[in-house]
């Protein structure tokens, strides 16, 4: 059976499944999307969108939108009662043209992402619940219900399980969901906070176990994330009172909460699977990975999944690539996961700890450790998720490939994420990668050597630019004037030569710093057919 309704079906209409629809969109590979749900979420959910996650959302022109309907927050502090901990100001150390947390809620995210889907003439098919799957060598065949009788078959060539934590997808195909459950109930609330504290800032107090954040959002209200001693099976509300008694027992005085608009109580489950591919059937965000909220890394991370696997499903399905580019999504996702899940996990025992001791030690010594500026950094990388890479990719090549030039140093690595640059004019460099396409920047001042190297790669789908140092040769068609050399310097080009080429999810694929064709022919086959 070699006939197909689509390409590719999405299980999921949430954050993660329509960042992927809207991705295959751009990418004009066709796609079907369904959701068991009657519309988008309604409540709040997940609040917080990372740098990183703007820098991918600013290539489909949604970013500012979000930013516009969104609260920007510079810093995040923690304390204990009044004694400030922690301070991590974005603002200052996040390398990102949005250097904040960007406070919005899920259903807002959702409505943009799906008022851009449908102005991509796609829809997501609602009141459609997957019921069983069947592969075979050339594809799958999903059976779903419609509504409450009716049933239908697609037949696609991959599917993508993006249907939450407690996946259908995932149980069809077997994979073990493994992890932890920590044993502390949580609570989240959104009400209104009256402080003297700023009001764009984002707050945690910790104290013997007890835990209570604050986050604010545009319309005047904080979302409240806190430990509670109410388990989550009595499906209570959280009152006021109970909160009051929080912020009595850690912080901050001077404190009154009242308006209280939604409510929800959890355990944190620390859970992800080994295995994201099975066959033509992919797991990704909350069915492939689940943790602790501290941090607000899930939704983030499940958009970051979407990006990456959107333009490996474009290349193999244009032909372009062969089917085994799409292994390196576990590849090269997996250890992202494995790190947020232990990362997270060991933040919130840490946050959970009882003892008298334990905390005073805490108090003591975390403004001394976070008060190293590279320390400060790494938290900053981390939570911005401008931090991750891939380096550890069989599809990344650099110095292996016999540049002897080449040397680490504090230099920007093949598999690294590709920091925005002001180029020449004021042009900024992230605005060249809103392409599907790969981009190849070719550093050398010879146009006729570009030229040669621009014609070598024409059968491949790359976008092809120079870069100078000279302002005369900005007449040139392609060429992009670094004038002072700053990319040049922050790549380590000190012969004033060389390649990069940047992926279609914004990470270095390939650099070499001398101009070898060979060498970068040699990358371009592990990539492409």
């Amino acid at each position: 059976m070699n006939s197909f309704d689509t390409d590719v079906l999405i299980v999921g209409a949430g954050p993660t499944g329509l960042t992927l629809a809207n991705e295959l969109a751009r990418h004009d590979i066709s796609f079907k999307i369904i959701d068991s749900a009657i519309t988008t979420s309604q409540t709040t959910k997940a609040l917080g969108i990372m740098p990183r996650t703007l820098e991918l959302y600013e290539k489909t022109g949604i970013a500012e939108e979000m930013v516009e309907k969104g609260l920007d927050t510079p810093a995040f502090n923690v304390m204990n009662k009044d004694h400030k901990l922690i301070y991590f100001d974005f603002n200052k150390q996040c390398n990102s043209p949005f250097p904040f947390v960007l406070m919005l809620p899920q259903n807002k995210t959702e409505e943009i992402l799906y008022n851009y889907l449908m102005k991509q003439n796609y829809d997501v098919e609602w009141e459609t619940k997957l019921l069983e799957i069947e592969q075979d060598a050339n594809g799958t065949t999903v059976i779903v219900q419609k509504g409450i009788e009716k049933t239908a078959n697609i037949r696609t060539k991959y599917i993508v399980g993006c249907d939450g934590a407690h996946s259908t997808v995932r149980h069809q195909l077997g994979l073990n969901f493994e992890g932890v459950t920590i044993q502390q109930n949580f609570s989240l609330v959104d009400l209104k906070v009256e402080w003297k504290l700023p009001y764009n800032e984002s707050y945690a107090f910790v104290d013997r176990g007890k835990f209570i954040a604050f986050f604010p959002m545009k319309d005047g209200k904080h979302r409240i994330l806190m430990t509670s001693d109410i388990g989550a099976k009595e499906h209570s509300e959280v009152s006021i009172e109970e909160i009051e008694q929080m912020i009595h027992a850690v912080g901050p005085t001077n404190t009154s909460v009242s308006s209280v608009l939604w409510t929800s109580r959890f355990l944190v489950n620390q859970r992800m699977v080994k295995q994201a591919r099975l066959g033509r059937v992919f797991l990704a965000g909350d069915a492939a990975h689940i943790h602790s909220p501290v941090g607000a890394q899930g939704m983030n991370t499940g958009i970051q999944d979407a990006y990456n696997l959107s333009w490996k499903l474009a290349l193999v399905l244009k032909n372009y690539s062969p089917d085994t580019l799409l292994d390196t999504y576990t590849t090269e996702r997996e250890p992202v996961w494995g790190n947020l899940l232990s990362g997270t996990e060991r933040f919130t025992r840490i946050l959970l700890q009882k003892s008298r001791l334990v905390n005073q030690v805490r108090k003591t010594i975390a403004p001394v450790i976070t008060s190293s500026r590279f320390i400060n950094q790494k938290f900053i990388d981390a939570l911005s998720q401008t931090g991750i890479h891939y380096r550890h990719s069989p599809i990344v090549n650099g110095e292996e490939y016999g540049s002897k030039v080449f040397n680490k140093g504090n230099w920007l690595q093949p598999g690294d994420r590709v920091p925005d640059e002001i180029i020449g004019n004021g042009q900024r460099l992230h605005h060249l990668l809103t392409t599907t396409k790969h981009v190849l920047f070719v550093f050398t001042q010879d146009y006729e050597t570009f030229k040669k190297i621009k014609e070598n790669v024409e059968s491949y789908p790359i976008q092809v630019f120079q870069i100078g140092i000279e302002r005369d040769c900005a007449i040139q068609q392609n060429y992009l004037c670094d004038s002072k050399g700053q990319i040049y310097s922050k790549y380590g080009f000190a012969s004033k030569e060389g390649m990069l080429v940047i992926r279609p999810d914004g990470y270095i694929g390939f650099k070499c710093v001398e101009l070898n064709i060979n060498l970068l022919k040699k990358h371009l086959q592990i990539i492409f057919n």
